[in-house]
């Protein structure tokens, strides 16, 4: 084989290669929001490069993602209704986890989940 032909080769295999390097690099489970009318901002995801995020997770929206994290299959980080959620250094999201950011708001002048917590506190006797 002549040397101009073997180079050919070599750049067209060179090419292909890098075409489906760059294909299985793409995490196309890692999107920005949609507009809605509840969020008209379009937040995209930020991941750390060491993290790794299984290509059945979803990660979309106002979501970061710290260092040396791993997001299981099906797991579903959403922080698409404008609350951001973030995920810290060497966390591990376990299969099925699914966290959802609703857009903040207040209920009698605390967040609902420590109003519920209150009441509890006030209503059990140790």
């Amino acid at each position: 084989m002549k040397m101009s032909n073997k180079l050919i080769l070599g750049f067209t295999v060179s090419s292909i290669v890098g075409k489906v390097m760059e294909a299985l690099n793409n995490k196309d489970n890692v999107t920005p929001n949609t507009t809605t009318t509840f969020n008209l901002n379009i937040d995209k995801p930020t991941v750390d490069h060491s993290s790794y995020i299984h290509h059945f997770a979803s990660v979309i929206g106002s979501v970061s993602i710290g260092e040396k994290v791993f997001v299981g299959p099906f797991s579903s980080l959403r922080g698409d209704e404008g609350l951001r959620i973030h995920i810290g250094n060497e966390t591990n999201v376990q299969d099925g986890v699914v966290l959802h950011g609703l857009k903040n708001y207040e209920y009698q002048g605390c967040w609902p989940i420590i109003q519920l917590l209150k009441k509890i506190s006030l209503t059990q006797s140790i």
